[in-house]
């Protein structure tokens, strides 16, 4: 699937919820997601950019523990003479 197009308004569960839940699921996480919608309050605006910069929060500290994690594996993995002199400064 190339994009997901939905509206803000559903019965069922908002575009916002909907967008938030597509964001978790690995499967659908890298799909961009354009939200329509006939409300222009400020309101709707509002949410609907807090909840892109919430996902986008997310995907940045995932990100993050990610490369972390894969720093320190590659850590254990370096030869104990080269860990002592990582940690000597020489």
């Amino acid at each position: 699937m190339d994009l997901i197009l939905t509206d803000i308004a559903m019965p069922a569960v908002d575009g916002l919820e909907l967008t938030r839940r597509l964001k978790k699921d690995a499967r659908w996480s890298d799909v961009p997601v354009i939200v329509l919608t006939g409300l222009a309050g400020k309101t709707q605006c509002l949410d609907a950019l807090n909840a892109e910069l919430t996902m986008l929060r997310e995907r940045a500290e995932l990100a993050l523990r990610d490369t972390t994690v894969k720093l320190e594996a590659s850590r254990l993995l370096m030869p104990a003479d080269e860990r002592q002199s990582e940690h000597s400064g020489s």
